[in-house]
């Protein structure tokens, strides 16, 4: 899950990168590569990381009006995907993921 949460950041950021001259687009780089960063050297589980990464997303999108492209859009869905916890604490550990604000 780590790998395919590392690939779909990745993608995401090149994505991200070209449209470099939309408002708000440094918000949502920065945050995809601290969300790259904190997977690839194992400083949270890459559900967690993709639930959080989740949320500041659109959060970010909804304070700065972004508005993502088709593919940025089905990247985001995916890190959706892989946010979604397995196992009798899912429900549990996304509710408590909407307390999370954006940060390092």
């Amino acid at each position: 899950m780590k790998n395919e949460l590392a690939q779909v950041l990745n993608d995401f950021i090149s994505l991200a990168k070209t449209h470099y001259d939309r408002k708000g687009n440094e918000y949502l780089l920065e945050q995809l590569e601290i969300a790259l960063d904190k997977t690839n050297n194992n400083v949270q589980d890459a559900v967690n990381e993709a639930r959080t990464t989740y949320q500041n997303v659109n959060t970010i999108c909804l304070v700065n009006h972004l508005h993502l492209e088709k593919d940025e859009e089905a990247l985001l869905e995916k890190i959706k995907e892989i946010s979604m916890s397995k196992g009798w604490l899912g429900g549990l550990n996304s509710w408590n993921t909407t307390n999370t604000w954006p940060g390092r």
